[in-house]
């Protein structure tokens, strides 16, 4: 699997024209190809978001294990700079790139007055359809949001 997020990742190097190096793979979060990695020298946890049959959207898992061996969300003040999600889907092609501002606002991240999520729902610009709540999800994405034709 680690072949494969390399793989992919210097792909993405390219068609981003931006240096990415890997720090480390997360192998909790190896089935949405976790891996923490320096974009352009800067700090990113990386995911790729994965379609599901019966919803719009995708959907991505980031979470690590506490002292006690259960799962838990990834707190603030340990978390690189960005949250990178990458997604595809048929011909469309994209990335979420969340700064920790966001991930905190959200609720995404834990901090001391929140208790984060391990998993969220990603809608790109091509995911149409949506409920009120996916809509009001996807207004607030889509500010971090870049798409890019697939080669």
């Amino acid at each position: 699997m680690q072949n494969k997020i390399t793989e992919r990742l210097a792909k993405l190097s390219k068609e981003l024209n931006k240096s990415i190096d890997i720090v480390k793979f997360e192998k909790q979060n190896e089935e949405y190809a976790g891996a923490i990695i320096e974009l352009s020298g800067v700090l990113t946890r990386y995911r790729l978001a994965k379609v599901t049959p019966k919803k719009v959207g995708l959907f991505v898992a980031f979470w690590e294990k506490d002292s006690q061996n259960k799962n838990k969300p990834y707190d603030l003040d340990r978390s690189p700079d960005y949250l990178m999600i990458e997604v595809e889907e048929e011909k469309n092609r994209g990335l979420f790139l969340f700064d920790q501002s966001v991930l905190k606002t959200k609720g995404i991240y834990s901090t001391a007055n929140s208790k984060g999520k391990m998993a969220i729902r990603v809608y790109p610009e091509w995911s149409h359809d949506l409920n009120k709540q996916a809509t009001q999800t996807q207004k607030w994405q889509l500010n971090y949001f870049n798409s890019f034709t697939i080669k």
